[in-house]
């Protein structure tokens, strides 16, 4: 928690900077933090959604791959480790 107050107070004093020295940039603050917060916004909705797919997208091969460990005894009691391999190859 500290770093996140440490990095705002960061971005405020450079900003405060930024305007003591140019004064019109002042104006253009209220329209690049609304921009900001909008992509920043979007960002996170399709970051979150690219993880929801990632997971979906991985899920078989590590069911798989879990039931493969799990049953590695028999598998090689049976002496399918060739096949077994072949298949598991992705």
């Amino acid at each position: 928690m500290n770093s996140v107050f440490g990095c705002a107070l960061l971005v405020l004093s450079s900003l405060a900077v930024i305007v003591a020295a140019s004064p019109a940039f002042a104006l253009l603050l209220p329209p690049l933090a609304a921009a900001y917060a909008a992509l920043g916004g979007r960002y996170r909705n399709v970051a979150r959604e690219l993880k929801r797919a990632e997971a979906v997208a991985e899920a078989p091969m590590l069911s798989s791959l879990a039931e493969t460990v799990a049953g590695l005894t028999t598998i090689r009691a049976y002496g399918a480790v060739r096949p077994t391999a072949s298949a598991l190859s992705f």
